[in-house]
């Protein structure tokens, strides 16, 4: 709970979150060995947080909700995603801004098999992923060698409907929190601005195929304002 307390303030001061910012702390375990509880405990938290997430939008009113789910949480978010979309309106209005997925641990076919259905309710996603990130290196690794929805290259039925943003190239440390280091400037245009992957000058973009891209962070790039 504490650490999840100061990353939020960190997080409200470096994007400026003047409407004020809250999270949402859940029973995860902070060791390799507790991993397997805080995979229980998603399903647990996922209709709490569900509830949280439907107190928020009432208390905000009018003003723009954004998300940003880090590791784990990715997974509570989206199985609380899948329980509002059975409850929406069916007018098709977005219920929040921008949903960003930092350093998703979910697995990747599950992810992209999810996605799609719940992207109505947001007005933009971001995925930050990359191939540098060894905490889901070794969540691969104990869960059955399944590949995560965070590291690098995104499935293609991913990148149809989420922009997904490599941030390899700019990794630090175990590369699992680059959205708060390497690419901070581009999420900042994202929460700011909603600016679409075209108009932030610090990604170059990837073809996966003839549809379907992804982008890459680039480190340097002196004309980027």
């Amino acid at each position: 709970f504490d650490k999840a307390a100061r990353q939020t303030a960190q997080l409200a001061v470096d994007l400026d979150l003047r409407a004020g910012a809250t999270f949402y702390s859940w029973p995860n375990g902070e060791s390799v060995g507790a991993y397997q509880v805080s995979q229980n405990n998603v399903g647990l938290s996922a209709r709490h947080f569900t509830r949280f997430l439907q107190t928020v939008l009432a208390e905000a009113g009018e003003s723009e909700v954004h998300i940003i789910a880090h590791s784990m949480g990715n997974r509570l978010l989206l199985e609380a995603l899948e329980q509002l979309s059975y409850q929406a309106d069916g007018s098709g209005e977005p219920i929040f801004g921008q949903l960003i997925w930092a350093s998703p641990d979910v697995d990747a076919e599950y992810f992209a098999a999810v996605i799609n259905d719940v992207s109505p309710l947001a007005a933009g996603m971001t995925a930050y992923t990359s191939s540098q990130d060894r905490a889901l290196q070794l969540s691969q690794a104990l869960g059955g060698n399944h590949p995560r929805a965070g590291q690098s290259v995104p499935l293609p039925q991913i990148a149809e409907v989420i922009t997904a943003v490599d941030t390899s190239s700019v990794s630090t440390g175990i590369g699992h929190f680059d959205f708060t280091h390497g690419a901070i400037n581009d999420l900042r245009g994202v929460v700011w601005l909603s600016l679409p992957p075209e108009g932030r000058c610090i990604l170059d973009r990837q073809d996966i195929d003839t549809e379907r891209q992804f982008w890459r962070t680039v480190d340097d790039r002196p004309e980027c304002d």
